[in-house]
């Protein structure tokens, strides 16, 4: 550094001290599997979980002497040599206890490779009710170099062990290995999005992408992150389509888990294009306490060039973690979709108001079906007691008895959305006549 004064040298010094000590620290204290740990043992600190009842097999070693870590001198490898037939969460090893806070963002990343080209996942454990709740997965598609791999969570409890990230290997035989893993605390969004990360500039951190593997089932996809032709930022998101399934809803990239709250307007919006022309839908999905029925749908025609796509829903009545979704149906034809800048944003419905319904008096007590119907600005969103058998027939009159619509009404489950007559009084008519007629103001 000739010719550079002390005051600079100082002043260097000064600006790399502060990037270091703003450089946010990792939570985990043996993300890089550093020791010697012959069969893991305490010291280890990363459980590892083998339901060998299943069928499954596997062993787990560290290695410290072929010297291809990817930092330091050691790595974690998981040998499966057993795969079960029921789930492939029984093989996976979970990440050293840490404690939660609540609200606060956390950013998981770990190396990853394996001797071959398969997939594994991070996967998130926990919440309020149980230390074993799945939350959420990011797939890793693994090959036999080293990769960085992401997972993004909000937590919403507190506490230690509360919620665990775990590496799933238990999907294909084969050698997994791992190293140099972090766990930091993200710093907020800058802008009101819910989504910490809709541009993917972090891979796949908190989406998901689900294909139904059953029996019956034909689908395949993948999800990569290529860099060039982003729309937002360094990388996008690309579902590639290698296989039609029997229903486009059996490819579906998820999003993120997230907390809705009741009387909020949400509204999802994300960039799209295909490599020909091809169609999409956005669906609006309950939680498992409503059997994830679908709420709301559209569908968007997709073309070589970036297109915007949104689509809005008002919660009414769900509220909590998980108990609304919004989730991009991909699996229409074959082919490669794209996705960047996706963002969930919530504004609070003044207007927002629920109507209990009950039975018009002459109606047989024993025939009449409890419902209640909530109206929201745009529409009325009807709750049903008990599912009705699909398709049947709903009916909406004003109070002098001219219908006003007639719906018919495909979707299964026990809620489905109306469109709103004008202002007034109106009569809703359920399936048929011996069904429970109400009136709403």
């Amino acid at each position: 550094m000739k010719g550079m004064s002390m005051k600079c040298l100082l002043l260097l010094a000064g600006l790399a001290y502060s990037l270091m000590a703003a450089a946010p620290a990792n939570l985990f204290t043996n993300g890089g599997f550093e020791g010697s740990y012959a069969d893991g043992g305490a010291d280890f600190g990363w459980p590892f979980e083998l339901n060998s009842d299943s069928g499954a097999q596997a062993t787990r070693v560290i290695d410290s002497m072929t010297g291809t870590a990817k930092e330091g001198k050691s790595f974690c490898r998981i040998n499966v040599t057993a795969v079960s037939k029921q789930n492939n969460w029984h093989v996976q090893m979970k990440d050293p206890a840490w404690a939660a806070k609540k609200d606060s963002v956390y950013h998981f990343s770990i190396w990853a490779r394996s001797d071959s080209t398969r997939t594994a996942t991070i996967s998130v454990y926990g919440d309020a009710s149980s230390i074993y709740t799945w939350r959420a997965s990011a797939t890793m598609n693994l090959t036999t170099e080293w990769q960085q791999f992401h997972q993004i969570f909000t937590a919403d409890v507190e506490g230690t062990n509360k919620i665990n990230f775990a590496l799933v290997c238990g999907s294909q035989i084969g050698v997994y290995d791992f190293d140099a893993a972090m766990l930091i605390t993200s710093p907020p969004p800058d802008t009101n999005n819910i989504y910490q990360n809709g541009s993917f500039e972090v891979d796949g951190a908190g989406w998901n992408l689900w294909v139904k593997t059953d029996s019956s089932s034909t689908g395949a996809a993948t999800m990569g992150f290529p860099t060039a032709g982003a729309k937002s930022g360094e990388k996008f998101c690309r579902v590639d389509v290698t296989s039609k399934p029997e229903s486009a809803f059996e490819v579906q990239l998820q999003d993120p888990s997230w907390k809705c709250q009741k009387c909020f307007t949400y509204t999802f919006r994300a960039w799209a294009k295909a490599d020909s022309a091809r169609a999409i839908s956005i669906e609006a999905q309950a939680g498992s306490t409503r059997e994830y029925a679908g709420l709301t749908s559209m569908e968007f025609p997709l073309s070589t060039e970036w297109q915007a796509c949104s689509l809005s829903y008002t919660s009414i009545d769900l509220a909590g973690t998980d108990s609304l979704s919004f989730s991009i149906f991909c699996g229409a034809s074959t082919g490669k979709y794209d996705f960047d800048f996706i963002s969930l944003i919530g504004v609070f419905d003044t207007t927002c108001d629920t109507v209990h319904v009950h039975p018009v008096i002459g109606n047989p007590v024993k025939s009449a079906r409890q419902y209640a119907i909530h109206v929201a600005p745009e529409h009325l969103h009807c709750t049903m007691a008990d599912a009705m058998i699909t398709p049947f027939k709903v009916d909406i009159f004003s109070v002098q008895g001219r219908i006003l619509s007639t719906h018919a009404i495909f979707t299964a489950g026990r809620s489905f959305d109306l469109p709103r007559p004008p202002s007034g009084m109106w009569i809703v008519r359920v399936g048929s006549k011996r069904s429970n007629v109400v009136i709403v103001p």
